[in-house]
């Protein structure tokens, strides 16, 4: 047996492990330590004291050294209001973003997550309806700096809001709402075509479905109102929101593209390739 075999030391295995194992709990704690006092890992009270006191100082000043830096740092940052914005779309990044995704797919098992994130979507929307933080009703066609943050009627959303609580956004019967919004962009203002006082959003049906299949909404001006614009670095500043009701449970892909004289559009439509301006979305069968 390999407890047996004999070791160069003269010692089995089982021998070695045990002396291993009485050394060590030995170094863990040695109740006769130099002069008598009990030792924890290999130090006694006084020793561990004098290092605890050692690291306490140690880290102390690390800290207050870290501290003092930052602080000095964060003098350097200039207030939000005046800090560095994003003056135009960044490389890479939709001017588009639909909600809850580009891809919808999988009713059975995805419908939960979907719901998930419109509601998401939607609850500061409500939120702002009940606001004095709010311009409960924006005409004008842009924002005034210092003015509230335009609140939206989320019932110009048509069928694709209620407020039931477990209203499913057409989830439930395989035609979805898909939401769209544009990405903040600080201090731009769109300049609708043909004197509209909206961006115009543009979707058609690039596979399947036909166009009595698809609405848009808020249906008497399908896109996003000018009246919330600019943005001015404002937390609780809501961008306009569109909706996408589509009419079939067919497979479908849907491209949609925001219409405004300072929106430049990308010759791809799909995300994953740095779209802007412009949108694909596919929807599968379950």
């Amino acid at each position: 047996m390999a407890y047996a075999k004999q070791g160069q030391e003269g010692k089995t295995r089982l021998e070695r492990f045990q002396q291993t194992a009485r050394d060590f709990g030995h170094f863990l704690y040695n109740k006769d330590g130099e002069n008598g006092e009990v030792q924890v890992m290999g130090r006694n009270g006084k020793s561990w004291a004098k290092i605890t006191v050692f690291f306490l100082i140690f880290y102390g000043c690390l800290a207050g050294f870290f501290a003092s830096m930052l602080a000095i740092f964060m003098t350097t940052v200039p207030p939000r209001e005046e800090g560095p914005k994003m003056t135009r779309y960044l490389a890479g990044k939709q001017g588009l973003v639909p909600v809850p995704f580009y891809e919808i797919k999988d009713y059975g098992n995805e419908k939960e997550s979907y719901v998930d994130k419109i509601n998401k979507l939607l609850q500061p929307y409500k939120d702002a309806l009940e606001s004095d933080d709010y311009n409960q009703n924006c005409t004008e066609s842009e924002r005034e700096k210092g003015s509230k943050p335009c609140a939206m009627d989320l019932s110009s959303l048509g069928p694709c809001y209620s407020n039931e609580t477990d209203f499913e956004y057409g989830y439930d019967e395989e035609k979805p709402c898909i939401f769209m919004k544009i990405n903040r962009v600080y201090k731009w203002v769109p300049e609708p075509k043909s004197g509209k006082d909206y961006v115009e959003l543009s979707c058609i049906f690039h596979e399947g479905g036909s166009p009595n299949q698809l609405e848009i909404y808020p249906s008497d001006k399908p896109g996003f109102a000018t009246s919330f614009y600019p943005y001015l670095s404002e937390e609780n500043w809501l961008p306009p929101i569109a909706a996408i009701k589509v009419n079939t449970t067919s497979p479908a892909v849907i491209r949609c593209e925001a219409i405004a004289e300072n929106i430049e559009r990308s010759e791809t439509y799909r995300l994953n390739r740095g779209a802007t301006g412009r949108v694909r979305i596919e929807i599968k069968q379950k």
